[in-house]
């Protein structure tokens, strides 16, 4: 009903009026290929053997008024849960915005945050399947240039239709200009969950169910509030937030029973920067801040806030085998990073993690060093390395021993003429735990703007899982036209952590092709 009415309101907008049509489409396509040698055995390679995914995006602006809508598809597809095949398709996301004076209102999906997303954002990552979308209303009104508010109610939105549970939320900002060299800008925020009666009588039931010294009386609502600070002095960004969330119902660190607890989260940031200098450094503790739909969701479904990521994000896939996800439940996390560039032909780039829970048990260190160098205008490279200690337990919840590793890596790009580019990568990553050692290789030749082709091997040189030495192959080639882009892939894949923009999840061994097709319009 919903759907019906959004479309009739369009419908009902005058034709006469000056009216844009703009939008993406974005297609994933796998062919499964079976491989029980590394574990590629999962539903899709015994029965199903393909699956699809496809986006379709459309924006219409007439009148003052933006509607958008998604059609969402899923076919067989594992990238909402990597051991569930999962179909259906329809709209997924529609909402409709106004601007009247200096009110901006939305109806329908949104996405937005509060400070840094501590106590509410709602983002969409598809390359995780991750679409946190609220379905509601969200309204903004800004007093003056530097003074906001804005203000939502909904539900969270869940694959097709929406997590029972009702939000709400308040946040407003101030900014203060002092002089020249110096602005403050400052903002406090308000989120309040409510459980639905279905939720709070299982909840009950269980808690009833433990020892009575366990028992406690679950709670409707949960409050959460931050305050949040930025200060620009000259060369100098420093950034403060204080989050904290009233007692509710949360799973224990085991998993395996309710707790009542509260949690607050104090995260900060430092940054200074001058030509060819950059220095920036990041501290955050956090103490049972977990912020749900429902405490009987998990791992990434139902999740309300973000918590930003304390570790380097690496675009190199050996590098970034062991990254890392925010522990709600307790950590103690600090990361510096130092960029210095003497000159435009020379840049180091060094940085340090280091995070405990919140008992200072190591869970997670990274040391890490790279140098580039650009030699002449059409030759450049990069080499580094880094190292790692990688608690198994507390990121993938696996009885396995941490891991160490030792990862050197190397980038060179060459240029033959404005049109034709090689690039290739070398790594290796040594470790006598998990899957043990790997080296990695990388051919890629581009022709701009239209072709990129590339060859690459992932070896697990001394595997400590399988029987003998594995080859992870990867063959790509990719074709490009306007705004149209589609690229075909052979890949064989290990198992373990895929992160993009500090959110991580494990995923299982992959074999077979992936397809992909982007264009907008």
């Amino acid at each position: 009903m919903q759907r019906l009415l959004f479309g009739l309101l369009i419908i009902s907008l005058p034709l006469q009026a000056i009216s844009q049509l703009s939008g993406d489409l974005m297609v994933n396509s796998n062919f499964y290929v079976k491989d029980t040698s590394i574990g590629a055995t999962t539903s899709q390679y015994l029965r199903e053997f393909s699956s699809a995914e496809a986006w379709m995006f459309l924006n219409y602006s007439v009148a003052g008024f933006n509607f958008s809508v998604r059609y969402d598809l899923f076919n067989n597809s594992a990238l909402l849960d990597p051991n569930e095949v999962y179909s259906d398709q329809g709209l997924a996301f529609y909402s409709a915005n106004k601007r009247v004076g200096k009110l901006d209102i939305t109806a329908g999906h949104f996405y937005d945050q509060f400070g840094s997303g501590i106590i509410f954002r709602a983002f969409e990552d598809r390359i995780l399947g991750l679409d946190y979308a609220v379905n509601g209303l969200n309204l903004k009104y800004d007093f003056k240039d530097d003074f906001r508010i804005k203000a939502f109610t909904g539900r969270q939105k869940n694959r097709f239709g929406t997590h029972d549970q009702v939000m709400k939320g308040i946040n407003l900002e101030k900014d203060f200009y002092i002089s020249d060299y110096l602005s403050v800008y400052s903002g406090a925020g308000l989120v309040n969950r409510t459980l639905d009666k279905h939720t709070m009588d299982l909840l009950a039931t269980e808690i009833n169910s433990y020892a009575l010294e366990d028992r406690f009386i679950p709670k409707y609502n949960v409050f959460a509030g931050t305050v949040f600070n930025t200060v620009v002095y000259k060369n100098f960004n420093w950034y403060i937030e204080y989050a904290y969330k009233t007692a509710e119902a949360i799973r224990n660190l085991e998993g395996n029973q309710f707790i009542n607890q509260d949690g607050h989260v104090l995260y900060t940031s430092l940054i200074y920067s001058i030509k060819g200098l950059g220095i920036s450094m990041q501290h955050k503790q956090t103490k049972g801040f977990t912020l749900r739909t429902s405490p009987f969701t998990s791992f990434l479904v139902g999740t309300l806030n973000y918590m930003p990521p304390m570790s380097k994000q690496h675009s190199k896939i050996l590098p970034a085998r062991y990254s890392i996800s925010a522990q709600e439940l307790g950590e103690i996390a600090t990361q510096a990073d130092i960029t210095y560039s003497p000159n435009r032909k020379n840049t180091i780039t060094i940085n340090a993690t280091y995070v405990t829970d919140d008992s200072r048990k190591e869970l997670f260190h990274e040391y890490y060093l790279d140098y580039y160098h650009k030699f002449r205008t059409n030759f450049k490279a990069t080499i580094g390395l880094q190292t790692i200690y990688y608690d198994k337990v507390a990121y993938e919840n696996k009885l396995e021993p941490s891991v160490t590793t030792f990862t050197t890596f190397s980038e060179f790009v060459y240029n033959i003429n404005r049109e034709k580019s090689f690039r290739w990568e070398l790594q290796y990553l040594r470790t006598k735990q998990d899957h043990g050692d790997f080296f990695f290789g990388l051919i890629e030749f581009n022709i701009a703007p239209h072709y990129s082709f590339s060859i690459a091997d992932m070896i697990n040189t001394k595997p400590l899982k399988v029987s003998d030495v594995k080859h992870y192959y990867n063959f790509f080639v990719a074709y490009s036209l306007n705004q149209t882009r589609f690229s075909l892939a052979y890949v064989k894949q290990v198992e373990g952590v895929v992160c993009t923009g500090g959110v991580c999840r494990v995923e299982p061994a992959f074999s077979g092709l992936k397809f992909n097709l982007t264009t907008s319009f």
